[in-house]
Order: structure tokens, then sequence, then C-alpha cells
């Protein structure tokens, strides 16, 4: 009896080890991806989230990469703030009718990046949130395989984007006090 309580303890023991070792929240580590999805720059920056994304010229697709033809309009309070021109080439931003920004098909995500990637719709920021609020970027590894797609929403300030990968798809957190430090 007395073996089988000195076993109990131990395992107990180990328990509270093995528990209490672990972050508090391991669940939201981030993945490499998720973190270079967390650290993308915007294409460019709206006043205010909440803006309405219209298609105003059908968008095609080369493949299932970019859009090489078609117009996107981001309207808030019925006025435009900004249209997105795509080509074969990229896409255009204008802004009260002028030139704003290009924004190319590919380009390496950073120096040292593990992935390459498409912007398929363009990365958008506002100035009265924490968080990118829309876009969607198809991430490449290094021998050009597709590996996920992040959905940053609609134009609603909120924390949330979606990873999509071949079998599975999760929403995850943009909030960087959400993760532990060091998490990948």
């Amino acid at each position: 009896m007395k073996n089988k309580m000195n076993l109990f303890g131990i395992l107990a023991l180990g328990c509270v080890i093995t528990l209490t070792s672990c972050s508090k929240d391991s669940a939201l580590n981030m993945s490499s991806l998720e973190s270079e999805a967390f650290e993308e720059e915007a294409n460019f920056t709206l006043k205010q989230a909440g803006f309405d994304i219209n298609e105003i010229s059908p968008l095609v697709k080369t493949g299932e990469d970019c859009y090489f033809e078609g117009a996107l309009e981001y309207v808030q309070g019925g006025d435009i703030k900004a249209r997105v021109e795509f080509s074969k080439d990229g896409a255009t931003v204008r802004r009260n009718g002028k030139l704003d920004t290009r924004i190319e098909n590919t380009r390496r995500s950073k120096k040292n990046s593990s992935y390459s990637k498409v912007i398929i719709e363009p990365i958008v920021k506002s100035e009265d949130c924490n968080y990118i609020v829309s876009g969607v970027v198809k991430y490449y590894d290094d021998n050009s395989h597709w590996v996920a797609t992040v959905n940053y929403g609609d134009g609603t300030c909120d924390e949330w984007a979606t990873k999509e990968w071949n079998g599975g798809k999760k929403k995850f957190s943009m909030d960087k006090s959400k993760y532990s430090k060091g998490g990948k």
C-alpha cells in the first residue's frame, strides 16, 4: 500500500511539473508562417476600418494565384477611399484618382524568410485599428509549393486572421499580447 502511495505521489508530482513547465497558453504559440503573416506590411492604409470592398470589374485569376484583370473599390459612407486595378504585372492602388502605390504579384516576404508570397488582395491597415483589416496572401516554400493562404478579413477591425492549408483551416489572433515570448 505504501509503494502505491509513493507511486501515486511521484505520478502526481510529474503531472504538476509537466503542466507548469508548459507556457500558460501553448496553443497560442505562433507557427513560423503565422509569425510572418503577423508582421506583414500594409500595401496601403485607410483612415478607418469598417469599409466595404466592391468588385467593380470582374476579377480574373491566373491559375490559382493572382488576379491579372479586374478592379476593387474600398468604400466607406458612400465615398470611394481607394481603387485597386489588377493587371498582369500586379496591381495599382489609386486614391483621389491619383496613383498611390504599385503592388508586385510576387516578392520575397522578408530577408531570411522561408516563404515567398503572392498578394491576392492588397494588405490594408487602418489608422484606427491595431491589426491588418483586410487582404489575402498566398505563401509558398522555397520549392514554389503552396504552403497556406492567409485571409486578414473584410475590413472590420478585429484581431482575427484565417490560415488555410491543404487539409485544414484555422483562425488565429493577430494580438501580440496573446502570444508567449519566443513562440514560433
